[in-house]
């Protein structure tokens, strides 16, 4: 965090002078790691800002990379990837000057929204917009940029696409005297013309800047950033605003750290989902807590109201933050990717998955491959396609202290089918758990798996989960429907990051359609 006046956005790269700089249930099982592709040019930094999926579970990056090599700073750059990891094609450009992308969103068509910077010092405009367009082969639909009134610095960090194809960007423009950034919005129809232009200016004239764009549907937009209030004695705070689509504010709400004094939070991405709630990721300053910055999530009803929050704090007890949110339409469950400090002041890549209700389903750490002691790992955006499978875009640390551009793929694991029970079964409402050596009651051996029968009264709900003695929630076997009858299901010992689990007992808790839970406890021996 750095901690003067003006903070160099963590999540929205910033030109300088043509020089580019960074600027209830129980957990599911983990995903696991489809595939990984990197980017490096062999010169200085490439970083992916923004991820998008489109209908088909391509996945399209956005970001920059420079080019000394050629003479040049830096380069908007966009990949498209099949989804199996395979890339489709590039897309570079320079302005003629320096450029970056910021974000990136895909209609329903397939088109590619891409938004972000391009340096006009050379005509007297400082910093523009760009807002570009692309077809799905990368075919250059329509561009065009916004230049403040002042020709001061701009820069656009987020965009959004409803559902009749208009796009909305977001970011800052700086103008007017006495402010530093004013939050900007511009919302464009399907050809690029400009429908309206929307600021903010914050009480106290500082600094205001929107980070992230979201739009339900309604067509609603939802706005998030930050604030710096220092007329209320505060520093950055969260900013939401609710606007309809024809710009009108709906509401707007703030956030700030409890009982800290001049905390500095950040709401850096939002998503909503098909209810029209609105769920923002960004950080939290806890020094009050005796900690340092805690990632976070806050989930908001469609009119503003808090339902629930949830605070990330990592064993280090270091610097966390979450850069980017998601919902899965399939179940309105909410993914967040950030980073968590580690050692040495080194930050990794951190994936976490919530139900709709705030219960973690499960927490992954990508781990640098480099394996430099000093990371500084970032991931800046997240997406999810149809099938549930997860694309994270980002930055890692290379061995030279440079940046390489990063791209993976979680595969969510299905639940497992509910197969049919050969043989003696138990009786409607009984429960039987032995291990593959034929023992009853259970004693596997570490490694060993377990066997579930059970006898199903009825259809209906049935959850199969595994706990400690302490009832911490060590796996979920199923969590889903089933028909009345006899079934089978298999526990291979293991825990819901796929480790082995440790010699000792563990309580197995049954609930069954239409019946109490079933307690059953399980002896792992060596």
């Amino acid at each position: 965090m750095n901690g003067g006046g003006f903070r160099v956005p963590r999540n929205c790269a910033v030109l300088v002078s043509c020089l580019l700089a960074a600027c209830g249930p129980a957990n599911a099982a983990a995903p696991t790691l489809a595939w990984s592709v990197t980017y490096n040019n062999a010169t200085n930094d490439e970083a992916a800002w923004g991820v998008a999926v489109d209908s088909s579970g391509n996945i399209v990056a956005a970001g920059y990379e420079t080019r000394t090599d050629w003479g040049q700073q830096g380069y908007l750059l966009v990949k498209k990837y099949g989804s199996n990891g395979n890339l489709l094609w590039t897309r570079t450009d320079n302005g003629n000057s320096s450029a970056a992308a910021n974000g990136v969103a895909i209609d329903s068509s397939g088109n590619i929204l891409v938004v972000g910077t391009v340096d006009r010092t050379g005509i007297g405009q400082d910093l523009n917009w760009l807002i570009r367009k692309y077809d799905p082969l990368g075919n250059v639909l329509w561009s065009t940029e916004y230049d403040d009134p002042g020709h001061g610095n701009d820069n656009s960090c987020g965009i959004a696409v409803d559902a009749s194809g208009n796009s909305v960007a977001v970011g800052y423009e700086f103008w007017v005297a006495g402010h530093m950034n004013d939050w900007c919005i511009n919302k464009y129809d399907r050809d690029g013309n400009l429908l309206w232009h929307r600021t903010y200016s914050n009480p106290s004239n500082f600094d205001a800047t929107a980070y992230g764009v979201a739009a339900d549907a309604s067509g609603n937009i939802v706005v998030v950033g930050i604030e710096l209030r220092n007329d209320l004695g505060q520093s950055y705070n969260w900013l939401i605003r609710k606007y309809d689509m024809d710009g009108a504010l709906l509401w707007s709400r703030s956030y700030t750290a409890p009982n800290v004094c001049c905390s500095m939070d950040d709401a850096f991405a939002v998503a909503t989902d098909a209810s029209g709630n609105v769920i923002v990721a960004g950080d939290s300053d806890q020094k009050k807590m005796g900690e340092s910055f805690n990632a976070l999530v806050r989930k908001y009803d469609p009119a503003g109201s808090l339902l629930w929050e949830r605070y990330y704090n990592d064993r280090n007890n270091g610097e966390d933050a979450a850069f980017g949110v998601v919902v899965d339409k399939r179940n309105g469950s909410i993914i967040e990717v950030g980073w968590e400090s580690w050692k040495m002041g080194a930050t990794w890549l951190f994936t976490r998955k919530y139900d709709k209700d705030g219960n973690l389903l499960w927490h992954e750490v990508y781990k640098n491959p480099y394996s430099v002691a000093t990371n500084m790992d970032s991931p800046n955006g997240v997406a999810v396609d149809a099938s549930g499978n997860i694309a994270v875009a980002g930055q890692i640390s290379t061995v030279d202290y440079d940046w390489d551009w990063i791209v993976y793929k979680y595969a969510e694991l299905a639940s497992p089918s509910v197969p049919s029970q050969p043989g003696p079964a138990p009786a409607a409402g009984e429960v039987w758990v032995t291990s593959t050596n034929g023992s009853l009651p259970a004693y596997p051996r570490r490694g060993d798996e377990v066997i579930f029968s059970m006898g199903i009264q009825a259809a209906g709900r049935l959850r199969v989960k595994v706990f400690s003695l302490l009832w911490e929630e060590v796996a979920t076997i199923f969590d889903g429907n089933s028909a009345a009858g006899p079934l089978e299901l298999r526990w291979n010992g293991r825990n819901k990051k796929g480790q082995i689990v440790a010699t000792g007992t563990y309580l197995v808790r049954f609930d069954l359609p239409g019946q109490k839970a079933v307690i059953k406890r399980v002896a792992v021996g060596k």
